[in-house]
């Protein structure tokens, strides 16, 4: 039980792909593609960092047969009609739905992410590479339109509350714009997105013009990743993303050109959605109820240790520089200086307490799980049973406040590194025996 595929005019190759080796059939359709009935195939075999064959065209009906026999390993499924070459909507996708985005979520996805940031990025950047000239000639012309050098004296002359507001004013219109681009950009994208589950897979469905047919294989996900940001909170949504097994990262971009991807199982969801597919797909794994330790407080010390080494050296340097240059001798006795580095000084500790009274970590019979951040939250948990290697890890730093790190690894995945940092070095030792004898415990259950 194989495809067979057959291709070229003058080099005629041949392949030969069994079913059980195929992890995925991809689906990709651009607007010529729906609008002729048709897609690009793409067949994914485990371990592979690309697609092993590539059908650019194929007809939609034939495409998602295809899919339904792979999946059902060659057993007799029932197909889609074709239609003889004339357009054809995406059929919805057979299994049982996890997800569905609406209007309102994909508004709230595009607010939650920086899409817009990174394509308004690329964008400056691209220009300003490829079309050098255009870019200085446009960017000569807008700043003489916009009279900078006034608008900069004017705005040195105004009085600190007013330039804190001007100041407010222009990043706010920034933030607007941003994030209204990363609203666009999540209509394009995640259009109608579905998560549905199959018997060996999940299987996404997404987009507006370009329809992207995407799967993650159950079997493979090793670890998940929930991610929260303050516009999370804002919204009261969660995002996850998995860790799978090497060789599914090759995917396909919006394009429709091979690429790495980052595998999203939730671009947003309610944290009571979250709870409920994560422990869904994993049984082992719970969400709520879980029983978190925290490191000591009197890690502070060890995180404001790491800022010395990066406060001490900037603070020397600009002094060096201000004994040998007039214009930065000039600054370091203005005010700015100073409140900048009050400012650094205040960052620095606030930072080093919240990620220490948010840091934290869970075991249980079945799973492991770390909690991370304070502005930006993050939880990553991942069953006993896929680790590979727990291991301990120590630099200079932790030898001097006698900790350690704890470190999971969960194979093959290319993010699947569960570390824990500031645990006691005895603590960490034992978590390291507790988790070595539950996974030796877990692989004399699966022989």
């Amino acid at each position: 039980k194989a495809v067979l595929l057959r291709q070229g005019m003058w080099d005629k190759e041949t392949k030969v792909i069994p079913f059980n080796r195929i992890q995925n059939v991809k689906l990709i359709q651009n607007p010529l593609h729906r609008a002729f009935g048709v897609a690009r195939v793409e067949l994914e075999s485990a371990g592979s960092r690309k697609p092993e064959a590539i059908l650019n065209v194929l007809r939609y009906a034939d495409a998602v047969n295809l899919s339904e026999l792979v999946q059902s390993q060659g057993r007799i499924v029932a197909s889609v009609p074709a239609t003889d070459g004339q357009p054809m909507p995406s059929a919805p996708l057979s299994g049982t739905l996890l997800l569905r985005m609406n209007l309102a979520e994909l508004i709230r996805y595009g607010l939650v992410s920086n899409r817009g940031l990174i394509v308004l990025g690329a964008a400056v950047g691209g220009a300003s590479q490829f079309m050098g000239d255009v870019w200085e000639f446009v960017l000569r012309r807008l700043l003489k339109g916009l009279d900078l050098t006034g608008q900069v004296d004017r705005f040195t002359h105004l009085s600190m509350p007013a330039m804190l507001m001007a100041a407010l004013s222009v990043v706010m219109l920034v933030v607007v714009f941003v994030k209204l681009l990363s609203i666009v950009l999540a209509l394009w994208t995640h259009y109608n997105f579905q998560l549905v589950e199959q018997p060996r897979r999940l299987q996404t469905e997404r987009g507006l013009l370009s329809r992207w047919h995407d799967a993650i294989v159950k079997s493979r996900i090793q670890a998940f990743r929930i991610r929260e940001t303050i516009w999370h909170r804002l919204l009261k949504r969660r995002t996850v993303d998995v860790d799978t097994l090497a060789g599914s990262e090759s995917g396909t971009s919006e394009d429709g050109m091979p690429k790495a991807v980052s595998n999203h199982l939730l671009p947003v969801a309610t944290p009571a959605q979250v709870a409920q597919i994560i422990e869904h797909l994993a049984p082992a794994i719970r969400i709520d109820g879980r029983q978190w330790e925290h490191v000591s407080m009197r890690n502070v010390w060890r995180q404001l240790a790491e800022w010395a080494l990066i406060i001490v050296p900037v603070l020397c340097t600009t002094q060096i520089v201000a004994h040998f240059v007039e214009p930065a001798r000039l600054f370091i006795n203005t005010p700015l200086y100073w409140a900048s580095l009050v400012m650094l000084v205040f960052v620095a500790v606030a930072q080093s307490w919240y990620n220490v009274r948010y840091a934290a970590f869970s075991l249980d019979a079945q799973s492991f799980g770390i909690r991370k951040g304070w502005i930006s939250k993050t939880w990553h948990l991942a069953e006993i049973r896929r680790a590979q290697v727990v291991s301990i890890k120590r630099n200079p730093l932790d030898r001097r406040f006698g900790t350690a790190s704890l470190v999971m690894d969960t194979p093959g995945a290319s993010r699947g590194v569960l570390q824990m940092d500031y645990l006691p070095f005895e603590r960490a030792l034992d978590l390291r025996d507790t988790l070595l004898g539950a996974i030796n415990r877990s692989v004399i259950r699966s022989e």
